[in-house]
């Protein structure tokens, strides 16, 4: 029965491997993607303001998120958490 398990333990480990592997791989392509597309964004927002003399409003919340906020509570609070010197 000892040795049953311990065949079986293998497999198992290789499937978590595989799985990890796969969310590891998953995780960096769309954080590559986001990346990419907030380069994108700001080009052409670049391009849009100086060539054109325009630039689409969302732009800045895209690219900035916290940047600018509503609310009472001012900006991001994962912003204020940096502390101050």
């Amino acid at each position: 029965m000892g040795k049953a398990r311990s065949a079986e333990r293998p497999d198992n480990t290789i499937g978590e491997a595989m799985i990890t592997k796969t969310i590891n791989w998953l995780e960096e392509t769309v954080i590559a993607l986001l990346l990419a597309g907030m380069t994108l964004v700001t080009f052409a927002q670049v391009i849009a303001r100086y060539i054109f003399n325009t630039g689409a409003v969302w732009a800045l919340e895209l690219i900035q998120p916290g940047a600018h906020s509503d609310s009472d509570e001012g900006p991001c609070p994962l912003i204020d958490s940096v502390p101050e010197e």
